[in-house]
């Protein structure tokens, strides 16, 4: 075959290939929607998987990327709430001019989706309690507002970390009626009742702790006998901040620490703005104390 023969032959493939794909085309056109998909799974079946997987492979890689990018320096729930959204944007808002803004990567978010029922049985009641407890072991929580019988129960449950180590002296000194106290939660007595082998049935059980350094009745199944007691939380809603946002009522609310928490400093500091401390004070934390 000359070269002029292969030339020519080559032109005439490239035109069948051309008017292949043009009645393709036309066929196509003339189904419905959902004839449309069907034929192009029958033919196509292949090619489209390898397309799925392609964007879903880039979508993965753009969210890993978003997410190393991005430092969330205090993730916040507040709990059994029925606030508005436009109330933990304001928060939001509020506690980063409070912090004189935010670096160009940095986040602050503000969760008002979890409500905790206390000794839940149902399953729909289990899933603020299971919600809190996966964030709070992601590392993906750092601090919870929460009415004072909803923060009793999740401290029992070995939820929140003591305040003491963020605490000066002063602060100690000046919000001594602000603070719940409790002992240590008994890591073994709670893995025991999580396992069924505690012997003593919920209603038996009584609370132990309480606020301002009560001392209130020992719960044997949550606090160790003789442990050196703690601050667990804090009362935030006697200063006046909270009245700006209609997160809650008449009843006390106190601000806790997660257990886990990466950001002790913006916790503090967090600490302060719902305290009414201003801006421009220094955060000594135990260096102060």
């Amino acid at each position: 075959m000359t070269e002029e023969e292969e030339r020519i032959e080559m032109e005439l493939r490239r035109q069948d290939r051309q008017k292949a794909r043009q009645e393709e085309w036309e066929k196509i056109k003339g189904l419905g929607w959902k004839a449309r998909a069907g034929y192009l799974w029958d033919y196509y079946k292949f090619v489209l998987v390898i397309l799925v997987f392609v964007i879903v492979g880039i979508s993965i890689v753009r969210t890993m990327i978003i997410g190393s990018m991005t430092d969330m320096i205090l993730e916040v729930a507040v709990l059994n709430t029925d606030t508005l959204a436009s109330d933990a944007v304001l928060l939001r808002e509020d506690f980063t001019d409070y912090l004189g803004g935010l670096g160009k990567h940095e986040q602050i978010q503000i969760d008002t989706s979890v409500n905790v029922v206390e000794n839940a049985r149902s399953q729909a009641d289990m899933m603020g309690d299971m919600k809190l407890t996966v964030f709070a072991a992601a590392g993906e929580l750092d601090v919870c507002l929460a009415p004072e019988n909803i923060m009793i129960y999740l401290q029992k449950k070995g939820m929140f970390r003591p305040w003491d180590d963020l605490l000066t002296e002063e602060e100690r000194s000046a919000w001594a009626g602000d603070f719940y106290i409790a002992p240590a939660p008994d890591e073994k007595a709670l893995t025991d009742q999580a396992l069924g082998l505690s012997g003593e049935s919920e209603e038996e059980q009584t609370e132990g702790g309480g606020p301002a350094g009560g001392a209130g009745d020992t719960d044997e199944n949550a606090h160790s006998a003789g442990d050196e007691e703690h601050i667990y939380g804090i009362r935030v809603d006697e200063n006046g901040v909270l009245d700006n946002y209609i997160f809650y009522g008449e009843e006390p609310v106190y601000l806790c620490a997660v257990g886990n928490t990466k950001h002790e400093d913006t916790v503090r500091k967090f600490m302060e703005f719902m305290k009414g401390v201003p801006a421009d004070s220094v955060s000594e934390g135990q260096d102060g104390a």
